[in-house]
This record gives structure tokens, sequence and C-alpha cells, in this order.
């Protein structure tokens, strides 16, 4: 007997899902034969997928046009999958083991503010990254190139950089290296460069480019 696909898991690792998503993004393509058309695809390999990111939460319905569902996308969803698989990856239960894995390392306010800011800047990431990468998948984009970009950029702007996304870069980075052994001595590096005592005063950016 054969197993039935899981959908929702398989589109979190799939570039074609990923082309879907940047369709509807992009406002390109926004019904499923349209968008199985566009890249050249069977509608009910589209229709698979688009029901596995309707359960990511990443496309929702919109409206209806006759009988067609036409679809939109819920950039605010993407944090929940960034949570859901950095959880995956560090054997965590829920997103508050997940949030307190960075008190381990430079965050001592661990206040729902800092949990939004997180949540807006992965939202706006995200939306950047759909609108420059046609290649990726989800997986990729929210965890390791999600991390590299985030450091790139404290790294050559830091002096203008908030002192919340830089403990999130950092304690993201330092996950991200325990998980290499190779990049070990990045807790050295990041540590000459870094107050860790957060400046209740900073006033916090939550429009900040990723470049």
């Amino acid at each position: 007997m054969n197993q039935k696909r899981n959908y929702r898991e398989e589109a979190k690792n799939s570039n074609f899902a990923w082309k879907i998503i940047r369709k509807i993004y992009l406002e390109e393509a926004n019904y499923t034969k349209e968008i199985a058309n566009q890249l050249d695809s069977q509608p009910q390999s589209v229709s698979n997928y688009l029901k596995g990111l309707r359960e990511l939460g990443i496309i929702e319905k919109s409206d209806k046009v006759g009988r067609t569902q036409l679809y939109e996308i819920n950039s605010e969803s993407f944090y929940d999958v960034w949570v859901s698989l950095w959880c995956s990856k560090l054997d965590l239960e829920n997103e508050e083991e997940l949030i307190s894995t960075f008190g381990k390392y430079f965050v001592e306010d661990l206040e729902n503010e800092f949990r939004m800011n997180i949540r807006t800047f992965i939202s706006n990431y995200a939306e950047n990254f759909l609108e420059e990468y046609d290649a990726s998948n989800i997986s990729k984009a929210l965890t390791k190139q999600l991390t590299n970009d985030l450091w790139l950029y404290i790294a050559d702007n830091f002096d203008d950089v908030p002192e919340w996304l830089i403990n999130f870069g950092s304690s993201l980075m330092l996950i991200q290296a325990s998980r290499d052994e190779s990049k070990l001595n990045i807790k050295e590096e990041i540590g000459e460069k870094i107050d860790l005592t957060p400046k209740d005063s900073d006033e916090l950016s939550l429009d900040t480019p990723i470049s």
C-alpha cells in the first residue's frame, strides 16, 4: 500500500513550492490553472502543493471569480514556519522553548516586544527574499540563508543596527555554529565585537533592510 504524500512537509524543501509562492507574491499568477501554465506543470501538482502551503499558513484563499479560487500570501506565517523549522533542528517542543534558547547566549529580555520584533523582521525578510530569488525553498531561505544574510548585514552596518537585531542575529549564528564544530570560533569573534548588555533606551527599527 502506497504511503500518502505529506505535501505540507514536502513544501518546506521544494523548489517547485517556492516558485508557486513567488508567482502568487509577485502577482504573476494567483489561481491553480494559471500557476500551472506559467510553471509548465500539471494543475494537480500545483493543487497538491497549494494544499500543503495552505496547511503551513503561507498561502491563503482569497476571492473567487466564478468557480475559480484565487490565492494570496500570508507573510506573517513565515515566522511560524521559521519556528517549526528551528524547533525540528534543535529537538525543541514549541516557540517558547526556541525563544528561550536565545537567552543562553545574549538575550536577557525575552518579553513579547522582542518576539514581535523577530516576527516582523522574518516576515519582511521573506518578502525581500521572494522578490530576489527564483530558485530556493522555504527551509533554506528561513534557516541558513536568513542567518548568513543577517550576520553579513550586521557586520557591514554594525553601528547602525538596533541591539535587539544584533542579539537575534548573533544568537542565530551561535546556534548554527554549535551544529558545525568547524565554526565554533565564531563565538569568540562575536564576543569581541558585541556589548551583551541591552540598552533599554534604544529605538527598535522594524524595517531594517537586508541586502
